[in-house]
């Protein structure tokens, strides 16, 4: 059978390039396939290992400690997998109880590969390319560039450079450069939010400036933009000079998602992002 990979799939593949023992499973899986029809697939479990039904026509092939997730399509061609997902299941380490908590690689709870409830390739209501009111592409209310309530650019009392307030670079009380409470590498209990690539690597983490306004600083505390609430749970992501550059979806009461303003998933904010 043919198959087909996702987008998050094909950069999930190329960042196990590092790892060959990984990608020789996946490889027998996807070679395995090719060479079987979806019956097969399904009920005999005989590709490269175990292979079980999630729901809502979902598989997970389990192989060793990887994961791959792909469910089955039919186009004017025929039948083919598409490949969802992978997850490469880690030993649980030791370490400090805050750091483990809020890490997705150690807190499978906090892992959309584990957990599909926060996963958008599983719940679609959570997917804005399947939920237009969470789609600021389709829901004008939320979407920066039609709501000037919304936009710094227009709005310049969440906007830092007006705002002195909200400007770590005047509030010192704001910036873990000044208040290491707020600094990760100074306080090991500093709770978050911490940013997470989609390939689950630390890029940076949140301070509360107000109630709507979070900032946004790289891993090394360097001021990067605003994160700005609409709504209930939901933020626009800006950089410093005040451009759209994603927003997100709240996913659970500590799993916020992250998506391109294209509408891909790019990541996700572990931590509380309540007023």
């Amino acid at each position: 059978m043919r198959y087909q990979v996702t987008p998050l799939f094909a950069r999930k593949l190329q960042s196990l390039s590092d790892k060959p023992e990984v990608l020789a499973r996946i490889r027998v899986i996807l070679e395995s396939v090719e060479t079987e029809d979806d019956k097969q697939i399904l009920e005999d479990a005989k590709v490269a290992g175990q292979v079980s039904a999630l729901g809502e026509d979902i598989y997970v092939i389990r192989a060793g400690s990887v994961r791959v997730f792909f469910s089955v399509g039919h186009d004017d061609d025929g039948d083919f997998v598409l490949f969802l997902d992978i997850a490469e299941q880690l030993p649980k380490k030791t370490g400090m109880v805050s750091t483990s908590l809020n890490n997705p690689r150690t807190n499978q709870t906090l892992n959309p590969s584990f957990n599909q409830a926060i996963n958008p390739n599983f719940n679609r209501s959570i997917n804005p390319n399947f939920t237009q009111a969470i789609n600021p592409n389709f829901n004008r209310s939320i979407n920066p560039n039609f709501n000037q309530a919304i936009n710094p650019n227009f709005n310049r009392s969440i906007n830092p450079r007006f705002n002195h307030s909200i400007n770590p670079h005047f509030n010192r009380s704001l910036n873990p450069a000044f208040n290491h409470t707020l600094n990760p590498h100074f306080n090991r209990a500093y709770g978050g939010p911490f940013i997470y690539s989609d390939q689950l690597e630390l890029e940076g983490f949140l301070v509360r400036a107000t109630n709507t306004v979070r900032l946004l600083f790289s891993r090394d505390a360097v001021f990067l933009g605003t994160v700005l609430r609409h709504g209930a749970n939901n933020f626009n992501i800006f950089d410093d000079n005040q451009r759209w550059m994603a927003y997100t979806i709240n996913a659970s009461d500590r799993v916020t998602l992250r998506f391109s303003t294209e509408g891909a998933w790019t990541g996700l904010i572990i931590g509380n992002m309540s007023p």
